[in-house]
């Protein structure tokens, strides 16, 4: 669970939440909250070894779109499986206007889930994880959440096979593979380079 109050946005920033195994991709990698520049909403992608994809009959969509099946990261230049949130408070700016929200993802057998919960709809069972410690009893009831954001079935991409012994990152990239390649069609100014070169360009979009 991550509880975001701010997240940076704007042209050639790229902020991501994620986990990842070792031996990419073979261990896998779970991207939760990812964007690039002025993007309206999170996208959640997964990167793994051939084999994995999305079970589109499972996907349990609601408020979501599936922007690509094939989990694979040496195909279609590493773009893995995606899916792309339709609520606006879940990313950037958005998010921000909204006083941020609750980020959830669930690794279980049957398949990988995420939710996305703005402010003023934070369940209480994650509220009350999040004002206790973790020894007071406190405990998250995901069935009791509603449908994910995304859900990748272990019908079609086992968890067991393509992810293990993850670790968390949180990391701000600027330019980069996806915000560099995608800068000029993004309508962002100059180059993504030159933009880094300054400070005054972010003022008012990091946070």
């Amino acid at each position: 669970m991550l509880d975001v109050q701010a997240m940076p946005h704007g042209c050639g920033v790229w902020p991501a939440w994620w986990s990842v195994g070792p031996s990419w991709p073979n261990g896998g990698e779970i991207d939760i909250v990812e964007g690039v520049h002025e993007q309206q909403s999170n996208q959640m992608t997964l990167h793994t070894a051939p084999g994995c994809t999305i079970d589109t009959a499972l996907a349990n969509l609601k408020t979501s779109t599936i922007l690509s099946d094939n989990c694979d990261a040496t195909v279609n230049f590493n773009s893995g499986c995606a899916f792309l949130d339709s609520d606006t408070s879940s990313y950037g700016a958005g998010l921000n206007a909204a006083g941020g929200g609750v980020f959830a993802m669930l690794w279980a057998d049957d398949g990988i889930s995420i939710w996305f919960f703005p402010r003023a709809k934070i369940p209480s069972d994650l509220k009350n994880l999040k004002n206790k410690s973790a020894t007071s009893g406190a405990t998250a009831n995901p069935s009791a959440w509603g449908s994910p954001k995304a859900f990748w079935s272990s019908a079609t991409c086992s968890t067991k096979k393509f992810f293990n012994s993850h670790s968390l990152v949180f990391d701000i990239t600027l330019c980069g593979d996806w915000a560099g390649a995608t800068y000029a069609s993004a309508g962002c100014p100059g180059t993504c380079s030159n933009r880094l070169m300054d400070p005054s360009n972010f003022q008012g979009e990091l946070f």
